[in-house]
C-alpha cells in the first residue's frame, strides 16, 4: 500500500499562516477584554483581524478554542516566571521567607500586566470574565493555573506553620482579588493621588504591596466558629469582647536545653507521646522563630503571646 507522506508548505506559507493565527489571536483578546466574551461574535473577531471568518475556525475551531488559546499563552509565561522566582526563593531560605513567596505570586502577574504584549488586555479580560461568572472561566483556570497554585499553596503552609491549611487558603484566596484589582483597576487611585500614585509603576507597587499582603498572611487566625468582633458593631451599652484564643507571636530559643527537655519527658513512660508531639511543636515553633529574627541556629523554640512579636534568649 502507497505511504502517503504530507508536502511540507513552503516557508511562506507557514508565516502567513501564523500571521494569520497572531492576527485572530490579538483580535480575540482586545474584543473579549472590551465586550466579554459573550459579547463579541466569530465574525466582529474575523472582521477585526482583517480576515475572513471561517478561518477562526479552520485554526481554533472556533470561538471558545480561540478564547483558550489566548489564556494559554500569557498563562504559560506567568507561570514559568513564578516557578523560577519560587525555586529562588526555596534555595535562598529553607523554609523559604513569606515575602519572597509573595513576591514570587505577584511580580510576574503585575509585570506582565505592563510589559508583556497584551497584558493590560489579559488582566482586563480575566477580570470581565469573572464578572461574566463563566463556566469557561472555571475550566480556564482549572487547566492553567491549579497545578501552580498548588505549589505556592504548599510554600506558603511551608512559611507559616503556625496556621491551618484552610485558613492559608482563605488568604490566598484574598491575594487572588487583590492581583485583580490592582491589574485591571488602577485608574481609582491615580485619580484620588492627582498621579502621584500609579499602580503602573510595578516597583512602586511592589513596594507597598508585598508588606501589606505580608501583614495580612501573618495575622492571627479567626478562632473557628467565632467571627472576629469590630467594637462599632457590639450593642449599646455592651463592651465587645476579644477573640478568644492563643496567638503565639513571641519565641524563646530553647535549642542549648532542648535535649534535656526531653530527657525529662522520657522519665514520664505513661506519658510517652507528649515527647513527640512537644518535640514537632518545638521545631515549628523555631521555623517561625528563624523568620522573625534570621537566626538559623534556632533549631527548638517555645512561644507565648505579647503584642508586640519577638524572639528571646532567655526569660
Amino acid at each position: 500500500m502507497p505511504t502517503l507522506i504530507a508536502t511540507p508548505l513552503p516557508s511562506a506559507g507557514r508565516d502567513a499562516e501564523n500571521e494569520t493565527r497572531e492576527k485572530l489571536i490579538v483580535a480575540a483578546e482586545n474584543l473579549f477584554a472590551l465586550h466579554g466574551y459573550q459579547g463579541v461574535s466569530v465574525r466582529a473577531i474575523a472582521a477585526t483581524a482583517g480576515v475572513n471568518w471561517s478561518l477562526l475556525g479552520y485554526y481554533f475551531r472556533g470561538k471558545e478554542g480561540l478564547l483558550f488559546e489566548v489564556y494559554r499563552r500569557h498563562c504559560n509565561a506567568l507561570n514559568a516566571e513564578r516557578f523560577q522566582l519560587l525555586e529562588a526563593a526555596r534555595a535562598e531560605c529553607q523554609p523559604p521567607q513569606l515575602e519572597k513567596v509573595i513576591e514570587a505570586f505577584v511580580l510576574p502577574a503585575l509585570s506582565i500586566a505592563q510589559t508583556q504584549a497584551g497584558g493590560v488586555s489579559f488582566s482586563r479580560l480575566r477580570a470581565v470574565l469573572a464578572a461574566e461568572n463563566s463556566k469557561l472561566l472555571d475550566q480556564l483556570v482549572t487547566e492553567n493555573f491549579d497545578s501552580s497554585s498548588g505549589e505556592f499553596i504548599d510554600a506558603l503552609c511551608e512559611s507559616l506553620p503556625e496556621l491551618a491549611r484552610d485558613e492559608v487558603l482563605w488568604r490566598f484566596h484574598l491575594i487572588l482579588g487583590t492581583i485583580y484589582y490592582t491589574a485591571s483597576g488602577p485608574h481609582r487611585i491615580k485619580a484620588f493621588s492627582e498621579g502621584r500614585c500609579d499602580p503602573a509603576n510595578v516597583s512602586e507597587n511592589m513596594k507597598h504591596l508585598i508588606p501589606f499582603l505580608a501583614a495580612g498572611f501573618r495575622a492571627p487566625a479567626s478562632p473557628v466558629g467565632q467571627p472576629p468582633t469590630h467594637p462599632a458593631s457590639a450593642a449599646p451599652g455592651r463592651k465587645s469582647r476579644a477573640p478568644r484564643g492563643f496567638y503565639p507571636n513571641t519565641f524563646l530559643d530553647i535549642t542549648e536545653v532542648f535535649e534535656k527537655k526531653r530527657a525529662a519527658m522520657d522519665v514520664m513512660a505513661a506519658q510517652g507521646y507528649l515527647r513527640e508531639y512537644y518535640s514537632q511543636r518545638a521545631s515549628q515553633r523555631a521555623n517561625h522563630a528563624r523568620r522573625i529574627c534570621g537566626d538559623k541556629e534556632i533549631k527548638f523554640a517555645e512561644a507565648f503571646q505579647r503584642i508586640t512579636p519577638t524572639v528571646l534568649k532567655g526569660l
